[in-house]
């Protein structure tokens, strides 16, 4: 009824973006990959506690002038 009536469809709906985890699920990690991966910065997850012959690197412990300088760059 309302379309009828002069409304237009970007007043009546919203579009919203998918989130990256949606987005990846659509194309294939993959493609995805592929397609995004220089867009996409993942930052390093919290250290753990691991075996000597776990394949990561190494935690490396910077102090808080470290971090504040990488930051800058």
């Amino acid at each position: 009824m309302l379309k009828d009536n002069g409304f237009e469809d970007t007043m009546l709906y919203e579009r919203k973006h998918l989130t990256l985890s949606e987005t990846e699920k659509l194309v294939g990690k993959a493609k995805f990959k592929e397609l995004l991966s220089s867009h996409i910065h993942t930052p390093p997850g919290k250290p753990t506690l691991a075996v000597s012959e776990d394949k990561r690197e190494a935690f490396k412990r910077m102090t808080a002038a470290q971090v504040f300088a990488d930051a800058g760059n």
